[in-house]
C-alpha cells in the first residue's frame, strides 16, 4: 500500500511539474506574439495628442487644440476596435496596426517642425487606429494563447510594456532638437515596420486566432 501511494504521489508531482512547464511555455509564446505590439499603443496615442498639436497651425488655443487632437485620436482608436470586432478581423490586424504606427512615425519624422492642417490632421486618425488595433490584437493574442492560470500575469506584463509609450512625448521634449526628434521617430518607424513584417511572416507559418 505504501509503495502504491508513493507511486501515485510521484505521478501527481510529475504531472503538476509538466503542467507548470507547459503553462510557462504557453505564456512565453503568448507574450512573443503580443509584446511586439505593446509599445505602439500609448506611444502612438500620445504622439498624436501631445506631440503633434503644438506643431499644427490650428488657430486654436493650446488646450483646445490638444483636447481636439485627443478626441480624434482616442475616438479613432475606439471606432477601429469596434469596426474590427464587427467585421471579425483576424490576427493580421496586428500587422496592420504596426504598419500604421510605422507610417505615422515616419510621416511625423519627415514633416517640418511646423505643419499645416492638411499635413498634420490625417496623422491623428492614423496614429489612433494604430493604437486601437495594437491594443485589440495584443489582448486577443494573450487571451487565445495563454493558459487561464497565467493569463492575468502575462496581461500585466503586456500592460507594463505598453506604458513605456507614455515616455515618448517626454523624450521628444527632452532632446530639444528637431533633428534628433526626427531621428528617434525614424528609428521607431523602422522598429514598428520590423514588428509588422515579422508578425506577417510568422502568421504564414503558425495559426493564432481567426477573428
Amino acid at each position: 500500500m505504501a509503495v502504491q501511494r508513493t507511486g501515485l504521489t510521484r505521478s501527481a508531482v510529475t504531472h503538476d511539474s509538466e503542467q507548470r512547464v507547459s503553462a510557462r511555455l504557453s505564456a512565453a509564446r503568448a507574450l512573443s506574439w503580443a509584446l511586439p505590439l505593446a509599445p505602439w499603443i500609448f506611444a502612438s496615442a500620445t504622439l498624436g495628442f501631445i506631440a503633434i498639436p503644438p506643431r499644427l497651425h490650428t488657430g486654436l488655443a493650446a488646450p483646445l487644440a490638444a483636447g481636439t487632437a485627443a478626441l480624434i485620436v482616442n475616438g479613432s482608436s475606439l471606432l477601429i476596435q469596434l469596426f474590427a470586432r464587427a467585421r471579425g478581423w483576424g490576427p493580421q490586424s496586428g500587422t496592420v496596426a504596426a504598419l500604421l504606427a510605422a507610417l505615422g512615425y515616419a510621416a511625423t519624422a519627415a514633416a517640418p517642425s511646423s505643419m499645416t492642417l492638411a499635413l498634420g490632421l490625417p496623422l491623428l486618425p492614423i496614429l489612433g487606429c494604430a493604437s486601437g488595433l495594437s491594443l485589440r490584437a495584443g489582448l486577443i493574442d494573450l487571451e487565445t494563447s495563454a493558459p487561464q492560470q497565467v493569463r492575468g500575469a502575462v496581461t500585466g506584463v503586456f500592460y507594463v510594456v505598453t506604458y513605456v509609450g507614455f515616455g515618448l512625448p517626454l523624450l521628444l521634449t527632452a532632446v530639444a532638437s528637431a533633428k534628433l526628434s526626427a531621428t528617434i521617430l525614424a528609428v521607431m518607424a523602422v522598429l514598428a515596420l520590423t514588428a509588422a513584417v515579422s508578425r506577417s511572416v510568422r502568421l504564414q507559418r503558425e495559426t493564432l486566432w481567426q477573428n
